[in-house]
């Protein structure tokens, strides 16, 4: 069964993004909510105050030679219900998600993916 098909391009990159959390400010958070607040993205957008980060896997980029600086789609975890996928071929939504990811050519996710991003880390 075909659900959809992805065509123009020659090239797939695997796309990663950061998760971190940080101890709430005081009166940040009703005190009966758990006093931690997160946020995910990009690496450089980690802040100093970072207590523990993590990085995912959250999806694939298809990339075609002629145009390299955009890719033709891209399939993508749903972060409101993370067993699902988004399959974007539309520019403007391309360029949005990729906003806060990080882009790994295939041959380098094996150093993502044993830990080496930490070395890349500020």
């Amino acid at each position: 069964m075909e659900i959809g098909q992805i065509s123009g391009w020659d090239t797939v990159k695997c796309l990663f993004r950061f998760e971190w959390r940080w101890p709430a400010a005081p009166g940040e958070l009703p005190a009966n909510y758990g006093q931690v607040v997160g946020d995910r993205g990009r690496r450089e957008n980690i802040p100093i105050t970072a207590s523990c980060v993590a990085v995912s896997m959250v999806g694939l980029g298809f990339w075609s030679t002629r145009n390299e600086e955009n890719p033709v789609a891209l399939i993508l975890s749903n972060d409101n219900d993370p067993v699902t996928f988004r399959v974007l071929d539309r520019e403007a939504d391309v360029e949005a998600a990729l906003v806060d990811c990080e882009v790994v050519n295939i041959d380098a996710v094996s150093q993502w993916s044993n830990g080496s991003w930490k070395s890349m880390f500020r």
